[in-house]
């Protein structure tokens, strides 16, 4: 019997379905208990059934990916205040990305899990700029910093977003992970952080 023929539409509608029922398994039992066999499972379908949208778990994987990035994309842009100075809006979003961290943090190791091979998946485009996007949001506002003299322009924006980014990612994955238990809380370093490198960047 021939398979039933579905609009884009509704392709794009199973898809999503699949994604939030795999975001289901994710939250229950983390990266590993993920599988398209339990995810079928959890829509009532047949465990081929899911076949016809997903050809394995690491395509499954990277879209879950590409939501968790353009949820921290999100997170960070609704961070962003109009009327605030770039300078703060960088802090609104330092403390967005960890307090993003904090509330999903399966999300968030999920956005650096790494499978080998990743660039043959028919996702890794979208993936790629999923993570282009959510760090443009630092990006733009650097920018914006040095077009209103807040900052130096002599300084590169993508850089100096790299530079925010490698810093809330070391800290969000020892919090997340348990590891500041040294003597300083996290609320406590955040601020220290960006005062820290928004002070080197003004004499650069």
């Amino acid at each position: 019997m021939a398979r039933p023929k579905y609009s884009e539409d509704m392709v794009t509608n199973r898809v999503e379905s699949i994604v939030a029922a795999a975001m289901e398994l994710l939250e229950a039992e983390g990266i590993d208990g993920i599988s398209l066999r339990k995810t079928a499972k959890l829509l009532g379908w047949s465990s081929t059934a899911i076949y016809r949208y997903f050809e394995n778990k690491q395509d499954l994987m990277m879209a879950l990916r590409i939501r968790a990035f353009r949820r921290m994309e999100t997170r960070l842009s609704d961070a962003i205040k109009k009327d605030a100075s770039s300078v703060e809006n960088l802090k609104r979003i330092a403390h967005a990305f960890l307090k993003a961290g904090q509330d999903r943090p399966e999300l968030y190791e999920l956005m650096f899990f790494q499978f080998q091979n990743e660039d043959s998946s028919r996702y890794f485009e979208d993936l790629s700029n999923a993570k282009k996007d959510c760090l443009n949001v630092c990006t733009a506002i650097v920018a914006s910093a040095q077009d209103k003299g807040e900052l130096s322009p002599h300084i590169d924006p993508l850089t100096t977003a790299h530079i925010f980014w490698i810093n809330m990612h070391g800290l969000v994955s020892l919090e997340i992970s348990d590891q500041l238990v040294m003597g300083r809380k996290v609320n406590v370093l955040i601020d220290v952080l960006i005062e820290n490198i928004l002070r080197g960047l003004s004499y650069a």
